[in-house]
Formats: structure tokens, sequence, C-alpha cells
């Protein structure tokens, strides 16, 4: 029950090419483990149980993929696979297929239409391969753009966040296939139910996302009258409605986020545990232990480290729309540990060059010609 709907139609095939006694149908489904670990990491879905064994064996077939498009989109992603067949292992990860090979296939849909995905994954040509991954490339590019864009404008417009129950912006220059996105990161960085939205006609259609412990569809539920439709989940929801009924809209909801927000504990941090970065050496050995644990991803998630007064020798935004934060971190001996915060740059003012942190962080691990390289990936941090 926990499968995705590409794990769902591989058992299928399964089970139908087992049931006919195609010959060589295991050699052909096995080909196949490449799109079902690429489907099943960007649908956010358990990665515990037969989701695990799809993607930790499909990781390998895709790192020998025979397809040209997923040749190719790998190479715009700026990721060389490598595969140790023997020893059944890849520098292939779900980050890589979460972070950079699904929001490049997402891009499709959302920019202009699906079909060149689709195109992609099934071409049969390494000329329209390269072209299609390309554009794909492009239209990621410009995704990421817009959806900056919009993050900044609406931010622009926020008054008293403090004391705002949530984040309700939109209008007629928000496009539709980023409204996810934008409420997402807005949500995350402000810990509050963001509702955005676009105008297309006489309609206002709209994204929400929410943090933890919070329940949009309860909230939209109270307001059903209002809408022509909504849908969704309790920390993802979509809807529909005439635009004369928005402004009702918007006070019925800072109503019930209000309420919802007031049964709320406190926001915890989980820290898994404290790790002194004596030096590098240390840090690589605690990732090898951790890739036995891998692949990691939804309710088998990566362990959080705490490292305490590391100093602040670098600092800058970086990425596009300069929203990360990049810092060179060193210990009491000097030996540096480079650090990214995905979407914290509108904090770099709290890490000046010289601070000493306490940083909460993930590793991660990264590719730069050809050499592996172990990050800090920022959770939170504060100045000591």
């Amino acid at each position: 029950k926990e499968l995705s709907g590409a794990g769902g139609a591989f058992k299928l095939g399964q089970a139908l090419l087992a049931d006919l006694e195609v010959p060589g149908y295991l050699n052909f489904l096995k080909w196949q483990l490449g799109l079902v670990a690429l489907a099943t990491v960007a649908d956010c879905v358990s990665l515990l149980g037969e989701n695990r064994t799809l993607v930790k064996y499909g990781l390998l077939v895709l790192a020998q993929t025979r397809r040209f498009g997923l040749r190719e989109l790998l190479r715009v992603a700026g990721i060389k696979p490598v595969c140790d067949v023997q020893n059944l292992c890849t520098n292939l990860d779900s980050f890589a297929l979460g972070f950079m090979l699904a929001p490049r296939i997402n891009a499709a849909g959302r920019m202009e239409h699906a079909n060149t995905a689709y195109d992609l994954l099934v071409t049969e040509s390494e000329n329209e391969a390269r072209w299609l991954a390309q554009r794909l490339d492009d239209k990621n590019k410009e995704r990421q753009s817009e959806t900056e864009k919009l993050i900044r404008q609406t931010e622009s417009g926020l008054k008293n966040l403090k004391k705002a129950a949530l984040i309700f912006a939109g209008g007629a220059n928000y496009a539709s296939g980023i409204l996810g996105l934008v409420a997402g990161r807005l949500a995350d960085r402000y810990f509050k139910p963001a509702f955005i939205f676009g105008q297309d006609g006489e309609l206002v259609k709209g994204s929400a996302r929410a943090p933890e412990g919070f329940n949009l569809i309860a909230a939209l539920e109270k307001s059903k009258a209002l809408f022509v439709e909504f849908g969704g989940h309790p920390r993802a929801a979509g809807f529909v409605l005439r635009q004369e009924n928005l402004g009702r809209l918007e006070e019925a909801l800072n109503k019930a986020m209000r309420q919802q927000a007031a049964q709320l504990p406190p926001p915890v941090l989980c820290i898994d545990v404290e790790l002194e970065l004596a030096d590098r050496k240390k840090l690589a050995d605690v990732w090898h232990f951790l890739e036995k644990c891998a692949p990691f991803g939804q309710d088998n998630e990566e362990p959080v480290f705490l490292s305490k007064n590391l100093m602040v020798k670098n600092s800058r935004n970086v990425g596009n729309g300069e929203g990360h934060l990049k810092l060179d971190l060193a210990n009491q001996k000097g030996d540096i540990f480079p650090a990214i915060g995905f979407g914290l740059a509108p904090r770099a003012a709290e890490a000046p060059i010289g601070s000493q942190l306490d940083v909460v962080y993930k590793i991660l691990p990264d590719e730069w010609n050809g050499e592996k390289r172990l990050s800090l990936k920022l959770v939170d941090f504060k100045v000591i």
C-alpha cells in the first residue's frame, strides 16, 4: 500500500509477465528499476520496506541506464554516475533523484507541457535526448527564477508577519505551475500556513502548504461554501473559488489558522547526535557508516547533527536568485568544512565572517570535477 504509482505499475507488470511466462521478463523488469526509483523518491512515499529495496537497486540500474533521455538528464544535472556492480554501490543517491533529476522532469509540466518529459524518457534518439534534456534544464532554471521572483514579491508585501496567523497572497502574475513551490518555501521559512493564488479569469486558483501540526483540509472544510472545489491533505492542498469570495476566504482562514496555532506545542528542533568535528576524516568516517543505511528519504531520514563552536571564515549568497547561504566553517584547528543552507540567504546577516556558530545540519555528499566532497547541509544555526 506504500508503493508509488510507478511502483504499483512495476508490480503489476511483474505479475502479468510472470503469469504469461514471457521469456527474459526478469531482465526486462530489471532495466525499468531506474524509473521506479526516480518516481518513488519524487513522489515522497515511504522509503521503508519494499520501496527501500526498489530504490536501492533502482539507483544501481539508473547509474547504468540504457535510456538516452536519462543519460542526458544526468549530464545536464552535472552528475557523472559510477556503479560498482560487484559491491552493489553507486555514487547516485536519493538526493540526486529528488533534488536534481525530479525538478527538471517536473519543470516540463510546471512551465509548458508534461509531454516534453515523456518524450525525453521514451526517445530512442541520442540527439533528440540531448535537445530535450537541455530544454528541461532551461525550463527548470526558468522555474527557479520565477519562483524566487514571486517569493521576493510576496515577502515585500507581508505586513505584521509576527502577529499574522498565515501568509495569504497572490495576483494575476502568479503562475499556476509554481504556486505550490512558493507556498511551500514560505511555509517552511516562516513556520506559518501559506495560501498562494493566481487569477484565471473570474476564478482564483491557489495552493496551500503548512508546517507540521496544521490541518489545511480542516480549515478549508469550514469555508467549503466559498469554493468551486478544493482538496488535498493536511499539509498540502489546492483550491478554486470565485474572485468575489477571496476577501471572505482570507478572513475565515485567518480565524481557523489562529485557532489551530493556539493548540500547537512550541516547535522543536530534533537533533540525533552531537558531533565534534575534530577533522575532515571524522566526518568522512561518519558518512561511510551512514551510506550503509541509505537510501534516505521519507520515513528513513538522514540523521541530524549538532556541532559547536565553528568559526565563519567565508560567507556568500549563491544559487539562482542568490537564495541560498554558503559558509566556510572552521574548527579550532583551522580545518574548513563547507556548509550550504538552502533558502537561508535571508539569515546571512546573522552569520558574519569571524562569528562563532553552533550549527545543526545533515551531511551532504556532492561531486566536483569527479572528486567526492562532503558538505554540511544547514538546518539551523545560532551565534554564540
